[in-house]
């Protein structure tokens, strides 16, 4: 989006998001005063995104014929979300087992795409089922920090590790 339609907002944006990850990768726990600081200056860029948006793009007061709401821009689409949910977008500065991106997500999915990519589809919805229960059991045994194989082993010996269960 940022090559593409080349908003001045979103080049602050990533800067700041990255100073951010910057700050909690540094190990310290950030004080209240460091994460007001951040989500304030977060929300001053969504403000100028907004103007800047309102400017470049004004609403058409003019009927298209058209039923509904005029289509809005792609910045102002993504300023949108940015500020629906800044909270989640947020959380990696007071939550350290909240990761700054989803590559862990998109990595799980990846596999996914390859086999469909290799062979087509899946012969059966069966054959699907056990091809993700498997994925996911190996993808939890990584993210629990087990090795893969003796995961593996010990669920065809019948005895597959298992999560701990939380008490509410």
């Amino acid at each position: 989006m940022l090559e593409q339609e080349k908003p001045s907002w979103a080049k602050a944006m990533i800067n700041l998001l990255l100073e951010a990850k910057a700050a909690v990768e540094a190990g310290e726990t950030l004080t209240s005063d460091a994460i007001a600081c951040f989500a304030a200056r977060y929300d001053r860029i969504l403000e100028v995104g907004r103007l800047e948006d309102a400017k470049q793009n004004p609403p058409i007061e003019q009927p298209t014929g058209k039923r509904g709401k005029p289509k809005q821009s792609k910045p102002k689409n993504l300023l949108d979300r940015l500020g629906e949910h800044r909270l989640a977008v947020l959380t990696f500065l007071c939550d350290l087992s909240v990761p700054f991106d989803n590559n862990q997500a998109e990595r799980d999915v990846r596999m996914v795409k390859v086999q469909q990519k290799i062979s087509g589809t899946f012969r059966s919805e069966q054959g699907a089922k056990v091809f993700f229960r498997i994925r996911s059991y190996i993808s939890t045994a990584k993210k629990q920090a087990h090795s893969i194989i003796d995961a593996i082993e010990q669920a065809i010996r019948g005895k597959p590790f298992m999560l701990p269960t939380q008490n509410p």
